[in-house]
């Protein structure tokens, strides 16, 4: 079997071709905005995508305006068990990474419109998969480039990675 190991940096995507099913690994960008500790409950971590630079958030970057160009709007709600580590700091920045896989994350919902895709998508009140209670992620995705990857594939499984972005 041959392996492809191509990684292309698509308005705002990295869209990484793998193996011969040429499985499309997605990426986004979403800062942590809020950490919320609960008494009896899992302790709730929201995230929500990037914002360019601008005058109103200086400090942006222009990574950050290819990512917000991308995907504009979207929130990933995570449940995180009562009393293990979050691995998570409010205002650091984290790419969420999304590909097709046999297990994980069920992609619920993808809706079309004329100039985006929204995708909701997330893991049960009732797992404790990937260090997680639950979780939640919607995203309005409006780069065309990456819309065959999730039209049609409602019901379908995706491993999801956030990793601390550098």
């Amino acid at each position: 079997m041959s392996r492809v190991n191509r990684v292309v940096f698509i308005q705002g995507y990295y869209v990484s071709l793998r193996e011969t099913k040429e499985k499309t690994m997605i990426r986004a960008k979403f800062r942590c905005m809020s950490i919320t500790y609960n008494a009896d409950q899992p302790t709730e971590v929201r995230f929500l995508p990037v914002a360019p630079k601008c005058s109103s958030y200086p400090e942006g970057c222009e990574e950050n305006k290819a990512f917000w160009d991308a995907s504009p709007s979207g929130e990933m709600k995570a449940g995180i068990p009562k009393g293990a580590n979050v691995p998570f700091i409010v205002g650091d920045f984290y790419y969420i990474d999304m590909e097709p896989s046999d297990e994980g994350w069920k992609l619920w919902a993808v809706t079309q419109y004329e100039h985006n895709i929204n995708i909701s998508m997330g893991l049960g009140w009732d797992s404790d998969r990937d260090g997680f209670f639950h979780a939640e992620l919607d995203l309005g995705i409006t780069n065309k480039a990456v819309w065959p990857t999730f039209t049609g594939k409602s019901g379908s499984k995706w491993a999801v990675t956030i990793t601390p972005a550098s």
